[in-house]
């Protein structure tokens, strides 16, 4: 069963200018010919047999010729694009060090972020601790002991 308004000439062939919707609740076989615009789309709960034949395709697979480039921000992605120019800010990190030992660190990072937080204690070791986010621009972390060492907040 074939669903949609489709033009077909008296030799049964679809007319050019297709502008509507196939849908296909079993199997669809055939062709469907079009040497101009073929607007609309093809729904299908089953298998799709035969062929799409568009004579005077206009597509391309040169990202140049598209018509409709992705954004990111309303730039359009062409060309080598940074951070800066897509209007993305680049991720902050702040890095921190413990020169007393202590089981209690506080550290203001003013990253205006609740980042990930990484501690690696003098002999290079990561240690695990509670952290508590005080604000957007400081942290707790609270250890089971005290030590010296480094935190690196992303």
């Amino acid at each position: 069963m074939i669903t949609g308004q489709i033009e077909v000439d008296r030799n049964g062939e679809i007319i050019p200018d297709l502008n509507s919707d196939i849908t296909a609740r079993e199997n669809l076989q055939g062709s469907i010919v079009g040497e101009e615009n073929l607007n609309g789309k093809i729904d299908s709960e089953a298998p799709l047999k035969g062929q799409l034949n568009l004579s005077n395709y206009s597509g391309t697979r040169d990202y140049n010729k598209l018509r409709n480039k992705p954004q990111i921000n309303g730039v359009e992605l062409t060309g080598d694009k940074s951070l800066d120019d897509l209007g993305i800010e680049n991720d902050k990190t702040f890095y921190f060090t413990q020169n007393e030992s202590l089981d209690t660190w506080v550290i203001v990072h003013n990253l205006n972020k609740y980042p990930a937080v990484s501690v690696i204690d003098s002999s290079g070791s990561e240690v695990i601790g509670e952290v508590t986010y005080d604000t957007a621009n400081q942290i707790t972390i609270t250890f089971k002991g005290a030590f010296k060492g480094n935190a690196t907040l992303n």
